[in-house]
Parts: structure tokens; C-alpha cells; sequence
């Protein structure tokens, strides 16, 4: 009867514990894109068959909609479940490039992170401190968006914007700059491969004369042509007037 008493007494302590973590999971998960993904990354609930980095993966897709729909007090909860999937990750499993890229460059989206953290309270300290004199927030935002660009790595990092009368709080841009390295990152593999493949084909092609691009960009043309070089030599002198009078 005792042990009935004492198993009934620390039921009834732990439930509404349990309860509250499942309402407080509910809570931060309400305006992410992926409310049950978000779920799961919460409460441990992915099958035990997902690695870690599909987890981080999975987390980082949510950051995304987070990031839009956050403030500076929220901020930190809201970026929780990514910090987590990101803390529990050991690198000695890895087992593919691939899961290295994921977390290396996980590890640079959370240096981001902080850096945008640090910069909206360095700019709410500043504009409530100098008001009209705007010269020290201005200078903190041209410095916090070299070290967030540093950090980034990318030549087409945030864009410092003064104006007139002093200069943009550049939180908003960096969340958008991140928010666009973020989809870069988790970007199916075989899409991305596929999309640099195009790129670079591109790119090739635009380093070509405009004879040889229109060649290669229409195979038939330039078999014919390699079977019929003389005729081929008028053709392309056809096509090059043809590109003058445009």
C-alpha cells in the first residue's frame, strides 16, 4: 500500500512536468514553417534511424521563419532548436564530406547568429543613449556588418547604408543575408550539383565567340558544321551580320 502511495505521489509530480515541457514545445513551435519537424527536434521524437546532422538539417530549415517572426527578447528561444541539434552533433561519426559541409558551415551560421544578436543590442543600447547624435551608432553598424561579412565569407555580404541623417540599422539585412545562406547550405545535394553544373556551363558559354556559343548551343548546327567547314564558314559569316544589325 505504501509503495502504491509513494509510485501515485511521484506520478503526481512528474506529469504536469511532462505537460509543461510539452506545452512549452508547443509554444516555441507555433509560428515555425515546420511545426511537427520542430516538434520532433524538441522533444527527441526523430526515428532513431536519422544521423545527427539530419537532425541539424531538419533544424536548420527551420531557422528561416523563425528569424523573421523573432524580436530581440525572443531571440535566443527562438534560435534554441538549432543551437541544440548543433550542440549534440559529434564529429568523430561523420562519415561523408557531406556532413561535414553541414556542420562546418553550421558552425559559421551560429558565429552569424551571434553577431546579429550582439549588433541589434549594441544598436538598441546606442540610439537610446546618443539619440540625435548618430555618429556612434553609425560607426557600430559599419563595424558589426565588416565582422558579420568577415564571418560570412562572401563577396556579397551586407551592404553598409548611411543616409542623410545617419544610417540603417542593419539587423534586418543581415537576418535577410542569412536567411539566403541558410537555403544555400541545406539545398538538396543532387539540385545543387546539378545547379553549379548550369552555372559553370554558363559561364562557359559566355566566354565563347558567338559563333562557337551558337554552335555548341545547337548540336545539330555544329555536327553539320564539323562535316561542311567551308559551308559552315559562310554560315557563320551570315549569323555574325546578322548579330551587327541587332
Amino acid at each position: 500500500m505504501k509503495r502504491l502511495l509513494l509510485l501515485s505521489a511521484i506520478l503526481g509530480l512528474t506529469l504536469p512536468s511532462a505537460k509543461a515541457v510539452q506545452n512549452e514545445i508547443h509554444e516555441k513551435c507555433l509560428k515555425a514553417a515546420d511545426y511537427e519537424g520542430c516538434v520532433q527536434v524538441l522533444s527527441g521524437d526523430s526515428t532513431s534511424q536519422e544521423s545527427q546532422i539530419d537532425k541539424l538539417v531538419k533544424a536548420l530549415k527551420l531557422l528561416p521563419s523563425r528569424l523573421q517572426n523573432t524580436n530581440r527578447q525572443d531571440f535566443y528561444k527562438n534560435i534554441q532548436p538549432f543551437s541544440d541539434a548543433l550542440g549534440l552533433v559529434d564529429q568523430s561519426l561523420f562519415s561523408s564530406e557531406y556532413e561535414e559541409y553541414i556542420y562546418q558551415n553550421s558552425l559559421t551560421i551560429s558565429k552569424l547568429l551571434n553577431r546579429i544578436a550582439q549588433t541589434w543590442m549594441d544598436q538598441i543600447k546606442l540610439r537610446v543613449r546618443f539619440k540625435a547624435y548618430l555618429k556612434p551608432v553609425c560607426d557600430n553598424a559599419k563595424s558589426q556588418i565588416t565582422l558579420f561579412n568577415n564571418t560570412l565569407g562572401k563577396s556579397d555580404g551586407v551592404l553598409y547604408q548611411p543616409w542623410r541623417n545617419g544610417c540603417q540599422n542593419p539587423t534586418a539585412p543581415m537576418i535577410m543575408r542569412l536567411n539566403a545562406f541558410i537555403d544555400e547550405v541545406t539545398e538538396d545535394p543532387i539540385k545543387k550539383q546539378n545547379r553549379l553544373a548550369a552555372e559553370a556551363r554558363e559561364k562557359e558559354l559566355a566566354a565563347m565567340e558567338p559563333w562557337l556559343r551558337h554552335l555548341e548551343e545547337n548540336p545539330n548546327l555544329k555536327k553539320w558544321a564539323e562535316s561542311n567547314p567551308d559551308a559552315a564558314l559562310k554560315e557563320r559569316d551570315k549569323f555574325l551580320k546578322r548579330l551587327e544589325r541587332q
